[in-house]
């Protein structure tokens, strides 16, 4: 059952070692996009997005956000899609291939608004997607609301996607519990 989880969780730490809380730090964009689309992490390139170029996803997203006025607060949202070995396997070899289109149809939820890129991380025993949102729409400069409404309609987008396609069930976790 795939497992997503929306990384949010303040961080005593952090936020006592930089003065300020987590994703909301100038660098937050520039750090969290380095990590994701790393080359030892992304072996096959299975990096995509919408609105940005790739070649610069950090500094256009912080670009937008300076145009707008919006360099404070939380920066971004990043969410993690991961699918267990058996998941993978049931994929055969196009695994990755299926995973991109998961990637890229749960990333045209928010890409039609804002400024979003995901990276399949093939490092681990298992495949997972990183998304890392703007919180600035391209649209109007709004920032994104994160209520508990879409929270859910996202949830619902993705369950309905991944049982018709894939005969997949999705599993939401909060920050802070292990998605296994």
């Amino acid at each position: 059952m795939p497992v997503l989880k929306i990384i949010c969780r303040e961080n005593k730490t952090w936020t006592n070692q930089t003065g300020v809380p987590k994703y909301h730090d100038d660098s937050a964009l520039e750090d969290v996009i380095s990590y994701c689309i790393q080359p030892n992490k992304t072996p096959h390139g299975f990096v995509g997005g919408f609105g940005v170029n790739l070649n610069q996803p950090a500094f256009e997203m912080e670009r937008l956000a300076k145009a707008y006025g919006k360099k404070s607060g939380l920066r971004l949202r990043h969410m993690i899609l991961s699918f267990s070995r058996e998941e993978t396997k049931r994929f055969r070899k196009r695994a990755l291939d299926n995973l991109k289109k998961i990637a890229d149809y749960a990333a045209q939820y928010y890409g039609i608004e804002y400024q979003i890129i995901y990276a399949i991380h093939e490092d681990t025993d298992h495949y997972h997607i990183h998304f890392v949102m703007n919180t600035v729409s391209f649209r109007n400069g709004a920032k994104y609301r994160g209520d508990k409404g879409d929270y859910y309609h996202f949830q619902e987008y993705l369950r309905i996607f991944l049982r018709e396609y894939y005969g997949l069930s999705l599993r939401v976790c909060s920050d802070g519990e292990e998605a296994e």
